[in-house]
């Protein structure tokens, strides 16, 4: 096994990851937000970011989750925002065409939105998203912000709870305990259970909430109803919790008894996906680990932020993110970029960095680290562009291993300032040549 390649994968995700790095994009928020506001807003479009462009995500349903939050954050009641018979809703449409989030402040004087997204703009210049996991996604989000009802509706508040109750266990807990159970705590929060229900009887769920001459409590709806040929029926079959009291509940007892937790594989390199992208974010990226930060540092006591700041964020998150697995891609799963690794190509790719590929406490390297392939694998892979890539297997003989160097080299500009040719050519980001004596990546080509 290459120790080179694991090398590579640490250096280019700390490129990533880094202040000389142009790449990332925040929020098209459409207010002003406080910290805590743009950690909500950031976890409601990670609910929704599943096979769609992230930049609509990002831009668009950004602006229209943002916006629910600001009315949310002032009190107005979940049904209210939600609830499609509240003529005060965000969530519009019909049956027949379905349902889509939709703004209440206007698109149209928005930057980003007139740029390049103004086909979301409805006649009334209102933004309109509509996740491509309709409806699953809508009942995520109801239960999320119903459930942070308890938690003085702030995400925030919601995660210190779980901290403060890891921290209390009574002994010395570290950044493991930390990460699976706030990931644990996000999956309570907004996923569990909710696949109980399939897509036809979510829609009719919708539509019976939306026809009603009252406002009604979808979470009431969606809890004590089944569709059974087109009619609506009392039952408890197949389902955990049969309120939304009893969903509250549940967190409540899990929180006081130190949130213990035992995630499963599919949880851990499966279903949590989503869970492991936003705290990856919360941890590691310049833009969202700010607030993270800031909002956190105010909810906690001095010795439990000291404990959690220590564990989980120093070193720019990078010893938080030890513990966070690979989410789950289409782009990780690649058998060419698999190939380079090792010759098993099946079963999860997270996996197989966790026990077979030589990790462990001590390594520079960790799983997560491995989502660069969304960047890498579309450019190199899938183009056939192995013979100019970093990753290429070392020849034995040093005249082939002279002209691989050679090759990578030339891609090499050695102009300070300037954008890198071969960070730009793997990964497609700006990132700034910081000169041959400073690169990590040209000590790597070289091998000393």
């Amino acid at each position: 096994m290459n120790k080179h390649k694991f090398e590579i994968i640490s250096a280019l995700d700390k490129i990533r990851w880094g202040k000389n790095c142009e790449h990332l994009i925040d929020i098209n928020y459409a207010h002003d937000m406080k910290s805590a506001e743009k950690i909500l807003t950031h976890w409601l479009c990670y609910i929704t970011d599943r096979q769609m462009p992230y930049q609509i995500i990002w831009n668009v349903g950004g602006f229209v989750f943002s916006d629910l939050i600001k009315q949310y954050e002032s009190g107005v009641s979940v049904d209210s925002l939600l609830n499609p018979s509240s003529e005060s809703s965000f969530f519009k449409g019909n049956i027949t065409d379905g349902y889509s989030f939709i703004s209440r402040e206007r698109g149209d004087i928005n930057d980003a939105i007139l740029r390049r997204y103004k086909n979301y703009l409805n006649d009334d210049k209102q933004v309109v998203f509509k996740p491509r996991f309709y409806p699953i996604d809508f009942f995520s989000i109801y239960f999320t912000l119903s459930i942070l009802l308890d938690y003085d509706r702030s995400i925030i508040e919601y995660f210190s709870r779980i901290i403060e109750s890891v921290y209390s266990r009574g002994k010395k807990v570290n950044a493991k305990d930390y990460i699976e159970s706030l990931a644990k705590g996000l999956d309570y929060l907004s996923f569990d259970q909710l696949s109980t229900y399939t897509q036809s009887e979510q829609k009719h769920l919708i539509k019976a909430s939306a026809e009603a001459k009252d406002e009604v409590g979808i979470c009431e709806l969606l809890n004590h109803i089944k569709l059974n040929e087109g009619e609506l029926y009392n039952t408890d079959q197949c389902v955990k919790y049969v309120t939304l009291k009893d969903r509250c509940d549940h967190i409540k007892a899990w929180i006081e008894d130190g949130c213990t937790v035992k995630l499963s594989s599919n949880e851990r390199y499966g279903s949590f996906k989503r869970i492991w992208c936003s705290l990856r974010d919360y941890i590691k990226s310049p833009i969202f680990s700010k607030p993270f930060k800031l909002a956190l540092k105010d909810h906690l006591e001095e010795e439990v932020w000291k404990s959690f700041n220590e564990e989980v964020l120093e070193d720019n998150g990078n010893r938080g993110c030890r513990y966070i697995e690979l989410p789950g891609d289409v782009w990780n799963e690649n058998t060419i970029f698999r190939q380079c690794f090792s010759e098993q190509t099946k079963g999860k790719f997270g996996k197989q960095l966790r026990k077979d590929c030589g990790w462990n406490e001590d390594s520079t390297w960790y799983p997560e680290q491995f989502d660069i392939t969304f960047s890498i694998a579309p450019r190199m892979c899938e183009q056939n562009n192995c013979s100019v890539c970093l990753l290429s297997d070392i020849p034995d003989d040093n005249d082939e291993k002279k002209k691989r160097e050679n090759r990578l080299l030339e891609l090499c500009s050695e102009k300070e300032e300037t954008i890198c040719p071969i960070v730009l050519l793997h990964c497609g980001f700006r990132y700034k040549c910081q000169g041959s004596g400073n690169c990590t990546l040209r000590k790597l080509i070289e091998l000393k």
